[in-house]
């Protein structure tokens, strides 16, 4: 059972009957998707093997009108670490393109900016199916997370 009481067998078969019948674009469902994330916190928390760490948790938008920047999930760490997790739904192990590294590169670096934090800044991607690896995700994400996690 997760800590609040859904049944993993059936959150399980709700993510893979969702698979089955072929989300090609889950940008209309990312909001769905990204809470159910959001449930997960101790699974999360236990695959980091941070479980025993203090922790405050949250979204993070940001407050700038330019270059303004949003992480799905912020695992700010009593060990002077905070993981900035970013959710994607894909059907493939999903990829980081370029652009989208650049994206990356300005939301932790406004994420810095905004916040004044001194922490540590671990990238951590939580994905379906993984990540490609390439240079991007070599060079960007501390963490990468799949769903299977979420059920162990």
């Amino acid at each position: 059972m997760w800590s609040d009481g859904a049944d993993v067998d059936e959150v399980r078969g709700v993510i893979q009957s969702g698979l089955k019948i072929g989300f090609q674009d889950f940008s209309l469902r990312s909001l769905p998707w990204k809470l159910f994330f959001s449930l997960a916190i101790p699974q999360i928390k236990k695959a980091l093997n941070i479980g025993g760490v203090l922790t405050n948790t949250s979204s993070w938008k940001s407050t700038s009108t330019k270059k303004g920047a949003q992480i799905d999930l912020v695992i700010d760490r009593r060990d002077q670490v905070v993981n900035l997790c970013e959710v994607k739904y894909s059907i493939n192990p999903y990829t980081i393109t370029k652009s989208y590294a650049e994206n990356l590169r300005n939301k932790i670096g406004v994420f810095r900016n905004e916040t004044k934090t001194g922490k540590s800044l671990f990238l951590t991607m939580i994905t379906t199916y993984g990540l490609e690896e390439n240079t991007y995700s070599k060079s960007l994400v501390q963490n990468e997370l799949t769903m299977d996690v979420l059920f162990e």
